[in-house]
């Protein structure tokens, strides 16, 4: 691994590491939305040189909200992009965490030795830091995000056999697990595929072959489908004689339904207690969903980074990127031309940007496909086209 390489990645890991403990406060009504704000506690450092404590406390305090924000902005990009993207993110975020950042305060300090410990607990502006990463091209939703189609065979206590909505009878309650793993994956920007809308069974086995499952999902247009078993068990652990624990499990494997072939896996189990069987039951299988749901992100979205890496690359100078409304209007229309899986910053000079377009065609489809779409606020001047290359010009109407 490159020098470079490795001290980027030990810097994140340190981001991470020096945390304590991470709080989530959604400051919007459903979990489908997007998150506004994330509330988020670190523990920091500031070392004591001669003995100025206060400039000590002011770098743990800084370091803490850089620490913030960069934890905060995982849910954004996974750890493989951030090190992918280390340098752009230095300059585009951490390097002005103040402006990503609501409000904070130091919710306890002390000294040891020569170090000056804080715990900072900073409110972290996510609609900001998902709106900047979106403008300087480095955010993932400038991708297509996938389509997930789930089959979820799901088992509870007083169930017999597993209940599952592909076989020989309609089933229209979704399991629990189901549920809040679509949830989980919703948050994360993902579109969930539904399947309660059959108008007959479709009248396959409880063991589904991968291949049907791909080819169900290929006709629900799907771009990912999640194959899965769920089910909970009673747990040893009793109190009052009437208060019993739940432990829910989860296991799935994803595969994308181009290739057929498997993208992710992921175990789970989450423990609940109380006393009405059922109810704590469901709990425990959705309390195991959710965690299922948020591990599956981060394999599915590792999985499409990587198969991105491979697409061939069509470079667009585009001059006019002075008017950065027109800009960013044009980068997200160049993301709904099919074909289209990544679209990246490569240069930035003043009025002129180079970007770099995974295309799985080459750049003269690329440019045929771009004269058929309709700018609203612009045109353009194509006034270069190659296999590798174009040179677009955007022009105010």
């Amino acid at each position: 691994m490159p020098i470079s390489q490795n001290r980027t990645i030990k810097f994140i890991y340190m981001l991470l590491c020096i945390s304590m403990g991470l709080v989530v406060a959604v400051s919007s009504a459903s979990a489908r939305e997007e998150v506004a704000f994330k509330v988020v506690e670190v523990t920091t450092t500031g070392t004591i040189t001669g003995g100025n404590i206060a400039s000590a406390r002011e770098q743990a305090i800084s370091g803490g909200l850089v620490s913030a924000v960069a934890l905060a902005s995982l849910d954004l990009l996974p750890t493989e992009a951030q090190v992918e993207n280390f340098k752009a993110l230095n300059r585009i975020i951490y390097d002005q965490v103040d402006t990503f950042v609501r409000d904070y305060k130091v919710l306890t300090e002390f000294v040891a030795d020569s170090q000056y410990r804080v715990v900072v607990q900073a409110t972290v502006m996510m609609d900001r830091v998902r709106e900047q990463l979106s403008i300087s091209g480095v955010i993932l939703t400038e991708k297509a995000m996938p389509g997930i189609l789930i089959f979820m065979a799901e088992q509870k206590l007083d169930d017999t056999e597993p209940t599952y909505w592909w076989g020989a009878n309609l089933v229209y309650a979704v399991p629990s697990s189901e549920v809040a793993m679509a949830d989980a994956l919703r948050e994360k920007g993902f579109t969930i595929v539904t399947h309660g809308n059959l108008d007959e069974p479709l009248d396959y086995d409880l063991n589904l072959s991968i291949g049907d499952a791909v080819t169900i999902g290929r006709h629900l247009t799907a771009d990912i489908v999640v194959v899965g078993v769920s089910n909970v068990q009673k747990a040893s652990n009793v109190m009052g004689g009437t208060i019993r624990s739940y432990k829910g499990y989860v296991a799935v494997k994803a595969y994308d339904t181009e290739t057929g072939k498997e993208i992710a896996l992921v175990k789970r189990a989450a423990v609940a207690a109380g006393e009405d069987a059922g109810r704590t039951g469901r709990e425990a299988l959705a309390n195991a969903g959710v965690l299922t749901g948020e591990e599956l992100s981060k394999q599915i979205l590792t999985a499409r980074q990587k198969a991105a890496s491979i697409v061939p690359n069509v470079e667009i100078v585009v001059i006019g990127t002075g008017d950065l409304k027109n800009f960013v209007k044009f980068r997200k229309m160049l993301g709904t031309i099919p074909g289209v899986s990544g679209i990246n910053i490569k240069e930035i000079k003043p009025n002129e940007s180079t970007i770099t377009v995974d295309y799985e065609d080459s750049g003269d489809a690329l440019a045929e496909a771009l004269m058929l779409k309709t700018y609203a606020s612009f045109g353009i001047d194509i006034y270069e086209v190659t296999a590798e290359r174009l040179g677009i010009e955007l022009i105010p109407e």
